[in-house]
């Protein structure tokens, strides 16, 4: 019941997402990458914080790196599921960005686990903070770069945009959106008992 609560609320997740991002303005790229990322990581930001205060710090690592290589063969499947241009090729230059930080990220915390070093502030490792340091900046760059072309595909580019979306809409999507992540926030520590 948990798992489909999860699935259920991340399909919500996505759909209002798109929403935010059209009637804001933010764009998929930056809605993708910051709220949505961050939206559907509560199930390993929950399950993480629960593993570890159960003394089970390998289940914790073991998610965050098992739903990276999951999310590799989701875009795997989806690009194999794809009819015409691949879906490597539709999306936004700026996606190779993001790509990079996530691949420096996990590096850092790979680098982290495997030397063992007394470097810290405090209780948090060096690993830790480059990591967060990483991350920040990362942010800040994809925040810079959210106004480039948004596809590589001409033919993408000539879509009509639609209607705009009225005030009505964007508080339903903020709603729907909220709730669907109190229910994958809710939901998600039953999955580890």
């Amino acid at each position: 019941l948990s798992a489909a609560a999860v699935a259920a609320a991340g399909i919500r997740l996505a759909r209002d997402g798109d929403v935010l991002a059209e009637g804001s303005g933010l764009g998929g790229m930056w809605m993708g990458a910051i709220v949505l990322a961050g939206a559907t990581s509560l199930p390993e930001l929950t399950t993480g914080i629960n593993a570890v205060l159960r003394g089970q710090p390998d289940l914790a690592l073991g998610d965050v790196f098992g739903a990276c290589m999951a999310n590799m063969a989701i875009l795997a499947t989806a690009d194999l599921a794809m009819r015409g241009p691949r879906i490597l090729t539709r999306v936004a230059i700026n996606q190779a960005l993001i790509g990079g930080l996530g691949i420096c990220m996990a590096m850092t915390a790979s680098i982290g686990i495997v030397l063992t070093s007394d470097l810290s502030l405090g209780a948090v490792g060096l690993s830790t903070l480059v990591t967060g340091l990483i991350y920040a900046s990362g942010m800040r760059l994809i925040h810079l770069n959210r106004d480039a072309p948004p596809f590589a595909s001409e033919a993408d580019n000539q879509e009509p945009s639609g209607d705009e979306i009225s005030a009505r809409e964007m508080r339903i999507a903020v709603i729907g959106f909220l709730i669907s992540a109190a229910v994958i926030f809710a939901a998600t520590p039953k999955l580890i008992e």
